[in-house]
């Protein structure tokens, strides 16, 4: 786990290595899939909850979520899309 910790003048690098990251995750989450043990159908890969670095950076980056169901994959896309936006500016 990479720990990370944010000063206001160095956000903008950090949340863009952030955003890398999760992005790879996401892909690699994407790609996943499994059988199940019947041979059915492949299930598809549930998303954990957000985390609580996630959740601090939307609340700092204004994003509107649902505190009680957002999942890391969705925490991940509104993060992304916010910074694909603005640009990376708050």
């Amino acid at each position: 786990m990479v720990k990370v910790h944010f000063d206001q003048d160095d956000d903008l690098e950090l949340v863009m290595a952030l955003v890398k990251v999760f992005r790879e995750r996401r892909m690699e989450r994407s790609s996943q899939t499994s059988l199940p043990s019947d041979g059915g159908k492949e299930e598809e890969v549930v998303s954990p909850p957000a985390t609580e670095k996630q959740r601090k950076l939307m609340k700092k980056l204004h994003i509107e979520f649902d505190a009680e169901t957002i999942t890391v994959d969705e925490a991940s896309k509104l993060i992304s899309a916010k910074l694909d936006r603005d640009g990376g500016n708050n």
